[in-house]
Formats: structure tokens, sequence, C-alpha cells
């Protein structure tokens, strides 16, 4: 029954959705829709193998039949891969820079990890053509990875941030599209990246007020879960967000079902909605050439 209870808890922690039916209340009605047979529902579209078998072993009927939490803890690091990252490619890489480390959690020196995610992407050479991947030949492509991967003050790289990374400009295959988008993305004078949200609004305050005749200021920044978010203030000084997401390669905006190719294009797109004018200067890539 504690394995049982477990795959519950884990359901609700991951998916964030209820347990039980909306027509399913109150205890009698709970225990008959267990006792049915009944589990929560798991769109396998959506979520990992490993993590639904997983959750479906934890709810066999007979006990018997359920994993122990030593089976569980031993399959648990191989499904926060799949978890974290959802791209094929994305895990190939994972599996290499990882594979030395004990924890998923640690972080593996950049060149190291490099090595690795040049190993995994020389798979997909083959699968895609020679002639779309030159990267060696590409010095902006690895200065704007580098940018966004790699700890200036320990020069590594975390599982986490190349997790985020893959949401924010994946998929990877085409290898040659995934930088496409990084560069297109991070060069732009209005992109500003890791700006914590609550320096950007600050700065985002003192930079409208530095204008006599008031503009709608704005800037872009990384957000969480994969997002990009832009925050702008209005011509009377109103605070005001957007989230953008990646979704196959294409970004949409939210409240809107178009897809944008390019980051660009998103802009454009929300300077002519918004009345954006004027971009918050000085952004950290700026030096990236």
């Amino acid at each position: 029954t504690d394995v049982y209870a477990y795959g519950y808890l884990l359901f609700e922690i991951i998916t964030l959705k209820p347990l039980f039916p909306k027509n399913v209340k109150g205890r009698d009605e709970i225990i008959s829709f267990v006792l049915g047979g009944g589990r929560p529902e798991i769109d396998s579209k959506q979520w990992p193998e490993s993590f639904v078998q997983i959750l479906k072993q934890c709810w066999e009927t007979d006990q018997n039949d359920r994993p122990s939490f030593k089976a569980i803890q031993h399959k648990y690091p191989s499904i926060s891969i799949h978890l974290m990252c959802s791209d094929e490619i994305g895990r190939r890489v994972v599996e290499l820079a990882w594979s030395e480390y004990q924890k998923i959690s640690e972080s593996i020196l950049f060149d190291d990890f490099i090595n690795h995610f040049k190993t995994a992407v020389g798979n997909v050479v083959e699968e895609i053509g020679n002639d779309r991947w030159r990267p060696r030949n590409r010095t902006l492509h690895w200065k704007c990875l580098s940018a966004v991967l790699r700890d200036p003050f320990h020069d590594t790289v975390s599982l986490e941030r190349f997790c985020d990374v893959v949401c924010w400009f994946g998929p990877l295959k085409p290898i040659d599209k995934f930088f496409k988008r990084l560069v297109a993305t991070i060069t732009k004078p209005y992109f500003h990246g890791f700006l914590i949200e609550s320096k950007a609004e600050k700065a985002l305050s003192s930079y409208w007020n530095s204008f006599s005749s008031k503009r709608v200021t704005f800037v872009y920044i990384f957000g969480c879960d994969g997002t990009f978010k832009l925050l702008y203030l209005d011509t009377v000084g109103s605070l005001n967000k957007y989230n953008i997401y990646n979704k196959g390669g294409y970004f949409m905006v939210e409240n809107n079902d178009d897809h944008f190719e390019t980051f660009g294009s998103v802009h454009r797109y929300l300077r002519v909605r918004l009345k954006l004018k004027k971009a918050l200067p000085d952004s950290p890539f700026s030096g990236i050439r």
C-alpha cells in the first residue's frame, strides 16, 4: 500500500492534476472507483514512457506485482532525465555527459560537456547529412551555446541548465535549426537572457523614467519551465507581461495560436500589437560576435 500511495503522490507532484475524475466525490465513491480498477488518467503522449510505466506498476491490483522502493529508486535517475529532457537527442547527450557521475545533480566541466555533445550530435550527422552540419566552422554557434550553458565562475554545465536550453531552443534535430534559433534569439539587442525578473522590472522602471515623453519600454528574458518572458511598461508606467513558448521548434505567444519560426518574428508581432518602442539597453549578449 505504501508503494501504491507513492504512485499517487508522484502523479500529483509531476502532473499537477487531480487523482480522480470530477464525478468521483467522497470516500465511498473513491473506494468504489479504486476497487473497480479505476486509476488516474495518464496521457502517454505527454509523459515519458518510463514515467508512465512506473506509475502503472505502482498501481497494480496485486501488491506482489508492485515494485519495491529500492527498485523505484534504481529507476529514478533515468525517469528524472526523461522528465527533464523530452528531446531524444538531448537524452543522448545527457546519457553520455553524465554517465560517469553518480549523481545527475552534479555539474560537469564545460569542455567535457562539449566533447560529449559533439559525440551525441555526431550520430545525427549521419542521419541528416554532413552538408548541414559544420559546427567547427561556426564559431558564433559555440559562443552562443557557451553563453547560455556555461557557469562562468566554475566553467561547468548543469543538467538542469542543459535541459532548459533544449526546452528554449529545441528540438536538437535537425541540429542546424537548433543553432539557428539559439543564435538568432540571444544576439537580439532586446534579449537579456538570465536577467532576474525583479531586476528587469527595476531596470525597466529606471529606463522608462529617463524619457520626458513616456515610451513603451520593454525587455525579453528567459522564463521558467522552458518559456521566455516579455516585460514592458506602457505609456502610463503599468507593468505588463507576456509568456512565449517553444513548441516543437516554433515559437508561440500566450493566448495566440499562431506559430512563429523565429524569435524575431515573435517580436515583430508583439511590437506592432503592443506598440513597443524602447528596448532596455546593454544586453549581456551584445558582445557576442
